[in-house]
């Protein structure tokens, strides 16, 4: 028993020998923290008998991976807590879904359906009247001089006269009627927002329900930060009016919160052990750390609450010792019982009983004498596993669902102070009786022997069986008193947790926080410290990638406005219980994607700031009104790609996919060939920090890492990522894995490829360049999902005649302007960055160059052929 400020915890030892394998445990999602189990007596095997549990703690090293495996649970309810360590247990793990952030979201739920909020007319009933925040309503004016960028005409006049003129510019701002619009008074002119953003900025400035697609490249979270900037210098007092963000993954929560920090808000960050340097010095760890409040009767309260929980736990361990002492049971602990009469322990302790027993030890108990050879060492339950050779092939595991990642927001503990510490509490017994006939209390013998008024009158072959009846009863006379002291102990967890939510309020209100940040897990997790705050706005960024109960459940009863900014045709909610994606689930419908599909108003951003044109016409078939800013229609504003004729281009291959350790598809050759295709890339001159590569798949993460490791004369190129982990980003260039091939003939399967949200992420990354490497056929002839996904990008790319249906990659030498074909990875090797001619060039020692026509100025190859010069 491990008694932690988490909760008590109970450490279960258990054998996979039913597996008949031998499982990965750094690398199955097994048992994984939070997850939900369910255990039951061996004798009785789930007839009569269920009791869940969570998975509390998941340790590998000195958990999982030893002999027998261990980990740690919660009872989910502490009267089926199990005292009697020699009770065989039978566990059930539900492997489909993840309990923890679901428990969270089902309570906000309850909280949400016993009272009504002013948002539940669009919510619920769909209501269209689009109405302006109360606030909004009683003070329309705002400061909106942050949405002024520059001066009409700036380029012509002294800077001086620049700098007057964007002064007086502001601060003709500074108290604007926002209720009307943002777009009048010529403030398109003096500001870097189009008129689409200005729209959506608007639209969250005033409404209570504020829906806002932003498609690939269009700057939703920096129309989203222009926006909230302004509500925040609207305000008379900092801190006065927090307003929450939150997104699905804590990447995405960082990004943005990474905004406000720069731009000098106070900002906190909740939950989550954020791997963003930047974050990690705003977490709310770090804001207790740093702000001392002046003390408070809830500063009182904490005492009594920690006192009366180290009382609790040391009750707990004084139970436990009693019961399970490294001694003999204390015979006038039996007679207190009532397991002993007074005749029966006079026996025991009579003088002229203990003649009855040898002389070789004197110093012992009472019992010890009574039991003689009859006390045996008691045994452990640590059965050791056989050593499986072959590897766990979990067969029920969907192969493509392999983007599950547990958010750090979801698991047990909740900051960088909450570990799984406490005082261990060791339930074993030292010694027992021997008990080879497994006799029991309910053995006519037994019950005989047990009516003797002298013990020492019981026949010594029964008193190892008696003396298991004993430890067994004084089990349950205690189990009772054992599970309130444990019910006790989660309720002062509890309250000390509700009484570090009060301090923390209280840091957030001295620190004149106006930010408050976390996952929509976090919404519900934290839910008693951010509804104590009252707040009247917020953000859910991103918000077509969450489930919309995360959402609705995190409705507080203080909220003015909710603001959703994100594209439901980009990633959507994520299920991994199939049958709940469909009707009447529908898990991965976003409360976004439903309000913009039942026609809610909302405002679409419809310029993009990304990709070149010709790049953006991929997106045509699912974005038809998308324009391109001027910003990306300048001449050089995205350069060609060094080395390339084609700023894209579509190479068709049929090579064979194949598949990992972990179910994961990967592609050798296609790996190879893209490997092969960046060292090309960096020969011309393009920087690796300008490349990212795209794969639906982590198998083929893997491989393309394996490959780059093998390129001893570069340095490690680490941008592979898989598409689901890339929403929000981009790059100069975008190459795309698409891995899924069974070669010409099939049979033809497409997997994660046949998502239309996954695959216009994927198609929607680059800034200048874009390639894909895949078998367009498969794609085309697997099923409906995929071809209608990939089949109008194909055609694009056809249409400009990029797309390499002959199996060849066109590469074009910077020195002569020559198009060379690649169709396999091994002909890289002819190619140093150019063509396939012999460089004429001489080195500086005077030796030949050696080497095939390159650009001169990569200086890894000059590096490389001054050292071949020098052995000559």
């Amino acid at each position: 028993m491990l008694l932690t400020r988490l909760g008590p915890m109970c450490r279960i030892q258990f054998s996979t020998q039913r597996a008949e394998k031998k499982i990965r445990w750094t690398q199955t999602q097994r048992l994984a923290t939070g997850k939900l189990v369910v255990l039951s007596t061996a004798a009785d095997n789930f007839k009569t008998i269920c009791m869940p549990a969570v998975i509390a703690d998941r340790p590998i090293r000195d958990g999982l991976e030893r002999n027998p495996p261990t980990i740690q649970i919660f009872w989910a309810n502490l009267n089926d807590a199990v005292l009697d360590p020699t009770t065989e247990l039978v566990m059930l793990e539900a492997r489909g879904g993840y309990f923890e952030a679901v428990r969270h979201c089902m309570v906000g739920l309850q909280h949400v359906a016993s009272n009504d909020t002013r948002l539940d007319k669009y919510l619920v009933r769909l209501d269209k009247s689009d109405l302006p925040a109360e606030y909004v309503q009683k003070n329309p004016e705002m400061d909106i001089r942050s949405l002024i960028h520059h001066v009409p005409g700036s380029s012509t006049l002294p800077a001086e006269t620049v700098r007057e003129r964007l002064f007086e510019a502001k601060e003709s701002f500074k108290r604007y009627n926002v209720r009307d619009g943002i777009q009048g008074d010529n403030i398109p002119t003096y500001s870097n927002l189009d008129n689409s953003q200005l729209s959506a900025v608007h639209r969250i400035l005033t409404r209570e329900l504020s829906i806002v697609q932003g498609p690939p490249g269009t700057g939703k979270t920096f129309t989203s930060v222009q926006a909230l900037q302004i509500m925040l210098d609207s305000e008379p007092q900092r801190g006065r009016n927090v307003i929450v963000v939150a997104a699905q993954t804590n990447h995405a929560v960082d990004q943005i919160l990474c905004h406000f920090i720069n731009l000098g808000y106070q900002t906190v960050r909740l939950g989550g052990r954020t791997q963003n340097e930047e974050i990690k010095r705003h977490s709310m760890y770090q804001l207790r750390q740093h702000t001392k409040p002046p003390r408070h009767k809830v500063d009182g309260d904490y005492r009594p609450i920690d006192s009366a929980y180290r009382k609790n736990t040391a009750r707990v361990e004084e139970l436990v010792t009693s019961i399970f002492s490294d001694e003999l049971i204390d015979p006038e602990a039996l007679q207190a019982a009532g397991l002993i009469t007074q005749k029966q322990l006079d026996s025991l302790l009579a003088e002229d009983g203990w003649s009855h027993a040898s002389d070789e030890d004197e110093t012992s108990s009472p019992l010890a004498q009574w039991l003689g050879e009859q006390r045996i060492e008691a045994s452990s339950m640590n059965s050791i596993d056989p050593d499986f050779e072959d590897l766990e092939d979990d067969e029920s595991v969907d192969a493509d669902a392999e983007d599950f990642d547990i958010e750090l927001d979801d698991r047990i503990a909740d900051d960088e102070d909450d570990g799984v510490y406490g005082k261990w509490v060791p339930i074993k017994y030292q010694w027992t009786g021997a008990n080879p006939r497994r006799h029991t209390e309910t053995d006519l013998v037994i019950r005989n022997e047990l009516k003797r008024d002298n013990l020492w009158d019981v026949s010594e072959g029964y008193r190892g069986a008696i003396y298991q009846y004993w430890q067994r009863e004084l089990l349950r006379l205690h189990l009772a008193k054992f599970r309130a002291e444990l019910t006790e102990s989660a309720r002062l967890c509890n309250d000390l947790k509700t009484n570090r939510w009060f301090r923390d309020l209280r840091c957030i209100k001295m620190a004149q926080i106006e930010i408050i940040g976390c996952t929509t897990t976090g919404l519900c997790k934290y839910r008693g410290l951010i509804a104590a705050l009252k707040p009247r706005t917020m953000l859910i960024e991103e918000a077509a990638e969450a489930k919309e109960a995360s959402i609705l459940s995190a409705v507080y009863p203080s909220l003015q406005q909710l603001i959703l900014v994100g594209d439901h045709q980009q990633l959507t909610p994520q299920c991994d219980t199939p049958i709940l994606d469909e009707p009447p689930y529908n898990i991965r419908v976003s409360m976004f994607e439903r309000l913009v599909t039942q026609d809610m108003p909302y405002t679409m951003l419809n310029m993009q700031r990304r990709m070149s044109p010709i790049l953006r016409e991929v997106l045509n078939p699912f974005y038809p009104h998308l324009e391109d800013h001027p910003v990306v229609c300048q001449p050089n504003a995205r350069p060609a790609i060094p080395g390339m004729a084609q700023q894209s281009f579509w190479f068709h291959h049929t090579w064979y996919e194949g598949i990992d350790e972990n179910l994961s598809k990967y592609n050798c050759l296609e790996a190879e060939m893209i490997v092969r295709f960046i060292d090309y890339l960096m020969m011309n001159g393009v920087k690796g920090t300008e490349i990212t590569v795209l794969t639906f798949y982590r198998g083929q993460c893997k491989k393309l890492l394996g490959r780059f490791r093998r390129l001893k004369h570069r340095e490690p190129f680490r941008n592979v990522r898989t598409v689901d982990s890339y929403q929000g980003e981009e790059n100069e260039i975008v190459i795309l894995s698409l891995v899924r091939s069974n070669g010409r003939d099939g049979p033809h399967k497409a997997g994660f490829l046949r998502d239309s949200n996954r695959g216009v992420v994927a198609i929607s990354r680059a800034r200048r360049g874009f390639y894909i490497f895949g078998n367009l056929t498969n794609l085309e002839q697997a099923c409906d999902e995929s071809r209608k996904m990939w089949a109008p990008v194909a055609a694009i790319f056809r249409a400009h005649n990029r797309l390499g249906s002959d199996e060849r990659l066109p590469i074009t030498c910077q020195q002569h302007n020559r198009t060379s074909w690649i169709t396999h990875p091994d002909e890289w090797l002819k190619y140093h960055g150019g063509c396939a001619e012999h460089c004429p060039e001489k080195l500086d020692c005077g030796h030949d160059c050696g080497r095939r026509c390159h650009w001169y100025d990569d200086p890894i190859l000059l590096n490389i052929g001054r050292l071949a010069g020098s052995h000559y």
